[in-house]
């Protein structure tokens, strides 16, 4: 299956993204070939996100991204993500978690995931209550262990993905801004012998990042309105601040969706291009050791 996740992001990127002029193309037949610029972009989706919506964000960000970097062909690929166990309705989140406390309204609890205000009729004790509800239904009162079955899975994928002496820049999206910082931190990690990619090979630009710190001093998009986020900071307390302001749509009342708020805005998307460039360019002028030793990977 996962062939077939690869297989569907490079034809995307190279079949369909003349029709956007932001993408950087480039001929296949003229592209350079060297290996000191190879470059692959590896998207980690949120969780509560199937495959096909997983893939639909990896086409997407191909599309506008474009198929090359400085003239080398992009290679795209999916760390698929596959935890699905949190509620993703933010009102339906609401109905479970609060239903001990009737006295709140809904739109007192979406004051206080925007602004951080709680109503005067809740007491502290009651407000920690809710807040580490919320945090265990979001998996943020959950700690990545390394033997996580989806972190294994993920780092698997990467394993059949990557080409030796090719850079890599992650793109994490919501909950896999977590993830991404744990596959870094366990790509790099010079403990372990022998070291699979020298930091500076390896990268991270997050959307929607719900994570404090971007692994080696990466870059974020994260948008004021984004609610989902702001429930995380709510509960966190040190997310990283949001750097711009979208528009709210219909498309996604909560702003936090990858494809119909991220990308569908110029702003934004102009950022995760310009970001995701500025890091890819990072990545391929980074000395050190590159090349996974794929028999040993992960083992």
């Amino acid at each position: 299956m996962w062939g077939n996740v690869v297989k569907f992001g490079v034809w995307c990127c190279i079949g369909l993204l003349t029709v956007d002029a932001q993408a950087a193309t480039v001929d296949p037949r003229l592209a350079r070939y060297d290996v000191c610029g190879a470059s692959e972009v590896l998207h980690v989706n949120g969780i509560n996100t199937s495959l096909e919506g997983a893939q639909g964000n990896l086409a997407a960000l191909a599309r506008f991204n474009g198929n090359a970097h400085n003239e080398h062909l992009l290679r795209y690929g999916l760390a698929y993500n596959r935890t699905n166990w949190i509620i993703a309705d933010i009102q339906q989140s609401f109905t479970q978690l609060i239903a001990d406390y009737p006295g709140v309204t809904f739109s007192e609890w979406l004051q206080a995931v925007v602004s951080g205000i709680w109503p005067d009729s809740l007491p502290a004790a009651a407000i920690a209550d809710i807040a580490g509800r919320i945090g265990t239904v979001l998996g943020l009162n959950r700690q990545i262990a390394t033997n996580d079955p989806d972190l294994v899975g993920m780092l698997n994928e990467i394993r059949v993905f990557h080409r030796n002496d090719a850079r890599m820049t992650m793109v994490g999206h919501s909950q896999g801004s977590i993830y991404a910082n744990v596959i870094y931190d366990r790509i790099t990690d010079a403990s372990v012998a022998p070291v699979k990619m020298a930091a500076g090979r390896i990268n991270v630009m997050d959307v929607a990042a719900a994570v404090e710190t971007i692994r080696g001093g990466g870059e974020y998009v994260t948008s004021r309105t984004d609610l989902v986020v702001n429930l995380v900071r709510l509960v966190a307390g040190n997310t990283l601040a949001a750097n711009l302001t979208l528009a709210p749509s219909f498309a996604d009342w909560r702003g936090h969706s990858f494809i119909a708020i991220y990308l569908a805005q110029a702003l934004s998307r102009d950022a995760i291009i310009r970001k995701l460039e500025v890091q890819l360019t990072i990545a391929e002028n980074a000395p050190g050791f590159g090349p996974f030793v794929n028999t040993r990977l992960f083992g």
